[in-house]
């Protein structure tokens, strides 16, 4: 456990230090962020099991399933904010058309829905605004965006990162 927490401890403060570029009026923030980036990386996956071996395996197939999501969230920002741009400035008028899309989730817990909804924010050109239990409600920039594959590609990624921290 003492070897988890350090480890996270030090993975966390590294990244606050790269993204704050070692302000010193960011160090101490630090000493609050940090361990309250410990602490939501324990919410998020669970204690690790007292006397239990490193499950190798287990955290490979993590990494790799949070790899494809990260990956597809960065693919879909860069291509998907050309659009946005180029639908934005279309002169003379924009070509935009919003419109709200209801979409039914296939994910089981309200981890991944709420993950769901968070990510699709991402996906340029749609903004979530609601959850319902199983539902999910989007506002699109325009009809022409194809939300059910950006919500299915979001939803097996998801999934399988679930699947590798169960």
């Amino acid at each position: 456990m003492v070897v988890s927490v350090i480890f996270r401890t030090i993975v966390i403060a590294a990244a606050w230090f790269a993204v704050t570029e070692l302000r010193p009026s960011a160090i101490v923030y630090a000493l609050a962020a940090v361990p309250v980036g410990v602490a939501a990386t324990y919410l998020v996956t669970g204690m690790p099991a007292r006397g239990g071996s490193l499950r190798l395996s287990r955290g490979v197939a993590a990494t790799a399933a949070s790899l494809r999501f990260v990956g597809w969230i960065a693919r879909s920002a860069i291509l998907g904010g050309g659009d946005v741009a180029r639908r934005a400035l279309w002169l003379p008028r924009p070509d935009v058309d919003p419109a709200w899309v209801t979409r039914r989730t296939t994910l089981g817990t309200a981890a991944g829905r709420v993950t769901l909804a968070l990510a699709i924010n991402l996906a340029p050109g749609t903004l979530s605004a609601r959850i319902d239990g199983d539902e999910l409600e989007i506002h699109v920039i325009t009809n022409e965006l194809d939300v059910d594959a950006a919500v299915t590609a979001l939803e097996t990624r998801i999934a399988a990162i679930e699947r590798a921290m169960a």
